[in-house]
């Protein structure tokens, strides 16, 4: 079996030889996970860094190390393992899963969550009130979050939602192990150690399995839809933009129906439509995103009611306004504002910003023409990187798109940020969940070295 490596490091002649590295890599990923298990309680910072420490060494020495196919799918199995070994054990640094319940048990009472505003309902399920973050705020997750929900709700109650947790915990093991698959099925043959990156990122394994972030379901459809794209393109000759701008050989129902999909669990990969004119073309990439605006509406159709629109808008327009957590430029903004007028104009500050980051992601677009699924998650990549570097709020989940993108691209940047954003989970410690400045600089200090360092030397990392 030919040796395949993560990055162009020099590798042994011999995998053989690696094996120790290998089984350190997997001693220290294990003991990471298993401090991070048997850490009884989010505010106690030193245990859950030391856990995200050790496992988050495990895998970038990993992803130093060459790879017989036999073995990494050895170590693929093994990120699906420590996935798994978070089936019985209570969410520990997100109660988001406390929102999910609550809109599930609204649905299965026959009520819409788009019209319920959990602080004006204080009698309804108010053992999941008691630990939701944001009781003011009007349900933001899209028609197949909901889903999910009202599936988890069937199988648990308000006063034991254990059942109901497992469930979800089972579908999003499930996405991650579609993801996982998908990505190595994209990956070129001479790099699907690469897989690596996001199949035993600590940070992609408590998010998602361990945390119940939607994240991890919202990557696997995406992927699903640039497969489906990938698959086509590779049997239709003509695919290319300047073939006929239709086909009829199977590849817009299933892309359709998975984008929308994506679009339905999370918003955010609405973005995947931005730089795809530039590898299928305008006309197919106009059918496509009609198609899926079909399905978006239909999904949506059941939740209908002249309230929804403007109450999903209203709490999109609040979390701009008026969120702000580990956010990287919008932090030097925040500071520029105090010291130029003596108040925090996050509501000035926060739009300005997400102005600044859709005129990057277009022009980005408009810059790379990705002519291959691979140049296009690359894309994907790096649209994903303005959005989160000019985001009033970075929390770690929101990396996972790019974590799972880096894998199509040299650039170290999502694996950097992916190993320090851990450290804002420092602000569990306080009560007001205060974000120490020093947390701000050592993350966004070298995130930012990094891409200045990629910028002036792009072949440092071992390709041009």
């Amino acid at each position: 079996m030919r040796p395949v490596t993560t990055f162009s490091f020099p590798a042994s002649e011999s995998t053989r030889a690696q094996t120790p590295a290998k089984g350190l890599a997997a001693s220290l990923l294990l003991s990471g996970v298993f401090v991070l298990l048997t850490t009884p309680d989010r505010s106690l910072s030193a245990l859950v860094l030391t856990g995200f420490g050790l496992s988050t060494a495990g895998w970038l020495l990993a992803l130093l190390l060459s790879w017989t196919t036999r073995s990494l799918l050895a170590f693929m199995a093994l990120g699906l393992l420590c996935r798994g070994l978070w089936l019985f054990v209570p969410p520990l640094l997100s109660n988001d899963w406390a929102r999910y319940l609550w809109d599930g048990f609204l649905l299965q009472s026959r009520l819409n969550p788009f019209e319920a505003l959990p602080s004006s309902m204080p009698d309804f399920a108010p053992e999941l009130l008691g630990q939701m973050n944001s009781p003011d705020y009007y349900s933001v997750y899209p028609p197949v979050a909901q889903a999910i929900f009202g599936l988890a709700a069937r199988f648990g109650s308000p006063e034991d939602p254990t059942a109901a947790i497992l469930v979800l915990r089972l579908v999003f093991l499930v996405a991650d192990l579609l993801a996982v698959a998908l990505l190595y099925a994209l990956l070129p043959p001479t790099q699907k150690a690469k897989v690596l990156i996001y199949a035993l990122a600590p940070l992609a394994m408590l998010e998602t399995a361990g945390n119940l972030h939607l994240e991890g379901v919202a990557i696997a459809f995406s992927l699903a839809a640039v497969y489906f794209l990938h698959r086509w393109q590779r049997a239709v000759p003509d695919f290319g933009r300047k073939g006929p701008w239709a086909t009829r050989d199977g590849w817009l129902l299933p892309t359709s129906v998975a984008l929308a999909l994506a679009i339905c669990t999370k918003l955010h990969p609405v973005l995947l439509l931005l730089p795809l004119p530039f590898w299928i073309g305008w006309k197919r990439s106009f059918v496509l995103g009609t198609l899926t605006t079909v399905w978006v509406i239909l999904a949506f159709l059941p939740f209908r009611s002249p309230v929804v629109a403007a109450n999903l808008l209203d709490s999109i327009d609040l979390y701009f306004r008026n969120f702000e957590f580990n956010g990287g430029i919008y932090n030097l903004g925040r500071w520029i504002s105090l010291e130029a007028t003596g108040y925090n104009r996050i509501t000035l500050v926060g739009p300005l910003l997400g102005a600044l980051a859709a005129t990057g992601i277009v022009w980005l677009s408009l810059y790379r023409k990705p002519s291959h699924a691979q140049a296009f998650l690359a894309t994907l990549f790096w649209i994903a990187f303005i959005h989160q570097a000019f985001a009033t709020t970075v929390h770690p989940w929101y990396l996972l798109p790019l974590l799972a993108w880096s894998a199509f691209t040299p650039s170290r940047i999502g694996l950097v940020w992916a190993a320090l954003v851990p450290l804002s989970y420092v602000a569990y410690a306080s009560p007001d969940f205060h974000l120490p400045t020093w947390v701000l600089i050592a993350e966004y200090g070298v995130v930012f070295a990094v891409f200045l360092l990629e910028l002036v030397r792009p072949g440092w990392t071992g390709r041009a």
